[in-house]
């Protein structure tokens, strides 16, 4: 796992209470305590509790937006004139420093952004060529992707709404897409009804799955068993639900393991960091909020709910620009300077206002 050293200097990185990966340093969840002091995190909008030695956060209601306002954001829709104006979906590769972007029409398009250099943010390109796939092939209503191997910067998996599919693309070479392998999943989620459909896509590899306990509607372990690593969870506008699903490698064979409800009745973007283990949930509509979440799950009612450490108000809309969000991204500890890291979101319809980057989003 990660080293944090500079992240959080003073805490051995081989204590890990929690056994989730995440030194207790840099664990933002569940750290040692002995008494609830111990677990203040200053903020008025969380319980925080100290059971069996352990901190437990969990809301009381909605906290500030804990970043910049949009107007001190970062606006990265300049990068490729006024084609970015209509994003739905963003992740994060830590390896590469590299965000990636989903535009769901006009038409539907892939961007790859290189943030090696913050202050210096581009689309790699070579001539004619650049990273951006679309204007040669249809990825659909696409609403989000997410990445699965981080090592290979080449894969790329999109779900498309309208059609209930999650796509694999080979984007090996530069404005050139391949699709290698479609999930369809319209037995193992509800179908779109008008605007209301799947929204969210992230991946979640099984390691942090056994380490956080995440389980099935019986309350049985769970983790992929089809060999693609991990679990994709797939964000619902219907009810907030969270799906998790089991994806074949090779075949377009699909299972859902189980659904989650989550803190707001709708879901627009997902976005999972390996660096804290955390799940970041965004709800769009009228909610606008950005949940953190474990990957364990309580009971409540014939349902289970994912267990969610805190929920944050949304940052605000701009003015000119459109409170329709739907994708969230968040780079990991290894990034943080002086305790804060970048956080991205994109706007459905945001005109010149559609990817910004908020670069004091706390990491702790």
């Amino acid at each position: 796992m990660l080293g944090c050293h500079e992240v959080c200097e003073g805490w051995d990185d081989a204590d890990d209470h929690d056994g989730d990966g995440v030194p207790d340093g840099c664990d933002d969840d569940l750290f040692p305590c002995e008494q609830e002091s111990d677990c203040d995190d200053g903020l008025d909008c969380t319980e925080d509790r100290c059971a069996d030695g352990l901190c437990r956060t969990s809301p009381w209601g909605k906290c500030d937006w804990p970043a910049e306002e949009p107007a001190e954001a970062v606006n990265l829709t300049v990068l490729d004139g006024g084609l970015m104006s209509n994003l739905s979906g963003a992740a994060w590769n830590p390896l590469s420093d590299t965000l990636w972007v989903a535009s769901n029409g006009g038409p539907a398009r892939v961007w790859s952004i290189d943030l090696a250099d913050p202050e210096e943010p581009f689309i790699p390109g070579e001539g004619d060529l650049r990273a951006v796939w679309g204007d040669e092939v249809s990825f659909g209503d696409m609403e989000a992707l997410t990445l699965v191997d981080l090592e290979d910067t080449t894969a790329l998996f999109t779900l498309a709404e309208d059609a209930n599919t999650i796509t694999r693309w080979d984007l090996t070479d530069w404005g050139e897409a391949r699709a290698t392998v479609e999930w369809d999943l319209s037995e193992l989620l509800p179908p779109p009804s008008g605007w209301v459909g799947a929204e969210g896509l992230t991946f979640v590899p099984d390691a942090f799955l056994v380490a956080q306990g995440f389980v099935d509607p019986d309350g049985e372990p769970a983790q992929s068993r089809r060999g693609l690593g991990g679990l994709m969870l797939v964000g619902h506008q219907l009810g907030g639900v969270v799906y998790a699903i089991d994806l074949d490698p090779y075949v377009s064979s699909a299972e859902r393991v189980g659904e989650y409800l989550t803190a707001a009745t709708e879901v627009a973007g997902l976005e999972f960091d390996r660096s804290t283990g955390l799940l970041y949930i965004w709800h769009g509509g009228s909610d606008l909020s950005l949940e953190v979440a474990r990957l364990s799950s309580s009971e409540v009612g014939q349902a289970r709910q994912l267990d969610a450490l805190r929920v944050y108000r949304g940052p605000g809309v701009p003015e000119g620009g459109s409170s329709n969000l739907e994708g969230f991204a968040i780079a990991g500890i290894e990034d943080c300077e002086d305790g804060r890291r970048s956080a991205f979101l994109t706007t459905d319809d945001g005109g010149l206002w559609s990817l910004l980057q908020y670069r004091d989003f706390p990491c702790r």
